[in-house]
């Protein structure tokens, strides 16, 4: 199924640049409106269930069943049907993409920050709501909820790798309300620099289950962002008063705005919206992280350099850069690509994965297909479901990674092949 795509996407790639007959004309499906669109869909859908859901005798609405059903089998079944080659950028010169985007640039940076308002209002006013419900009820109403927050988490991403102060706020609002606040710094200075490498908590290893990545992955990355803050605090704080270095100590506002969160809630709405609020964010959470699982599954970096150095420990473990360079530079091949549509829109193009981790501060609208990264063989809602019967994904996924680092490792011989001719030719 992964070539499958990638051929249909070689094959497209011609199409995809000229589908406008002005190459530097933005093309429909790249409208900042389809953005809009789509990354409010789960939003709605929960909205609409608890506006109807109590009294409706449809239990797709009254049992918040039309989250899951539209989030895990409807857009990703539509997304099978959809030619994955003629709504995206495949190996588009990133000139041309730069040209055609322009015009909307400020478009597309309100949409994260429209959304953040969005998922506000729709989260406290779930909260609100939920003495309204019997007992199944009220856990179907709190998974829902949950999956709107996992959905925030593709929108969140976006937000912590931009400078503006704005937009920096709604992303740490949006984490804030899966409790998530860590991520902000685990994934810009940890999960960036290590990712493929032993020491990365968000990429899973070949053959390890979803149920294992999960715990692993959230709790590693929240030493991590601690051990990123204290090294950041103990530099720029050197020599003053231990006050200004709590006070100034962005783990420790993290945990307190976390634990305040809560707090809130039951004061405000009560014992029931406490309980609901933290089975949100448990399957939050969950599902966020099932989505780091399968955005790396089984892909490494190869170590370039010994480092045998005994004393370093703790190696990677404050993020240093020339810890990072005894394994290869990171590129397109180090993460998975979903080359759907439907998918990318509601999630932001995460699942253009490998252009975003080869070129980090590429905006959302700019992320492209590229020609050399793996290829998963469905979008995420249906990978993720998938992760969650071991077995099935790694007789799924293993062949895949398999196949795909056996031709990484034919294209490196190669070149070590053609270079060592050339050596042994220059000698003689």
């Amino acid at each position: 199924m992964s070539t499958v795509v990638g051929t249909k996407l070689s094959e497209n790639s011609k199409k995809v640049i000229n589908l406008s007959s002005n190459i530097n004309e933005l093309p429909l499906w790249n409208h900042p409106f389809f953005y809009l669109l789509n990354v409010h869909f789960i939003i709605l859908f929960h909205l609409l269930c608890l506006l109807i859901g109590p009294s409706s005798k449809n239990i797709l609405f009254s049992y918040f069943l039309l989250t899951p059903f539209i989030g895990f089998i409807i857009l990703p079944l539509i997304d099978l049907f959809l030619d994955p080659g003629s709504w995206l950028y495949f190996e588009t010169p990133i000139k041309i993409v730069d040209e055609q985007t322009k015009k909307y640039k400020r478009f597309y940076r309100l949409i994260p920050m429209i959304y953040t308002v969005s998922l506000s209002l729709v989260f406290w006013y779930s909260l609100s709501q939920v003495d309204k419900y019997n007992y199944l009820q009220f856990l179907c109403q709190s998974f829902s909820l949950g999956l709107v927050l996992t959905g925030s988490g593709a929108i969140s991403h976006e937000l912590i790798h931009k400078f503006s102060k704005l937009e920096l706020l709604c992303g740490r609002i949006i984490l804030w309300y899966h409790s998530y606040l860590h991520f902000h710094l685990e994934h810009l200075y940890s999960h960036h620099k290590r990712v493929g490498t032993p020491d990365d908590a968000a990429t899973a290893r070949f053959n390890e289950t979803v149920y294992h990545f999960v715990p692993r992955s959230f709790l590693m990355g929240y030493l991590h962002a601690w051990n990123i803050e204290n090294k950041f605090v103990k530099e720029r704080y050197q020599g003053q008063p231990i006050y200004k270095k709590v006070l100034n100590h962005r783990m420790v506002i993290y945990t307190i705005f976390t634990l305040l969160l809560p707090l809130t809630c039951y004061y405000l709405f009560g014992k029931l919206a406490l309980i609901s609020f933290i089975i949100s964010n448990i399957v939050g959470i969950f599902f966020v992280e099932c989505a780091n699982y399968v955005e790396h599954y089984g892909l490494t970096r190869m170590k370039i350099k010994d480092d045998n150095n005994n004393d370093n420990k703790d190696r990677l473990e404050e993020s240093s850069d020339s810890d990072i360079n005894v394994y290869e530079p990171i590129s397109e091949k180090h993460s998975f690509d979903a080359a759907f549509r439907l998918g990318s829109y509601a999630y932001l193009n995460i699942l253009y994965h490998a252009d975003h981790h080869a070129n980090p501060s590429t905006p959302y609208e700019k992320l492209r297909i590229m020609n050399e990264s793996p290829k998963m063989p469905y979008s995420y809602g249906t990978m993720i479901v998938f992760a969650l019967i071991p077995q099935f994904f790694f007789y799924i996924m293993n062949p895949i990674v398999q196949d795909y680092k056996n031709k990484i490792d034919q294209q490196v011989s190669k070149v070590n092949q053609q270079q060592q001719s050339s050596t042994t030719a220059s000698l003689n």
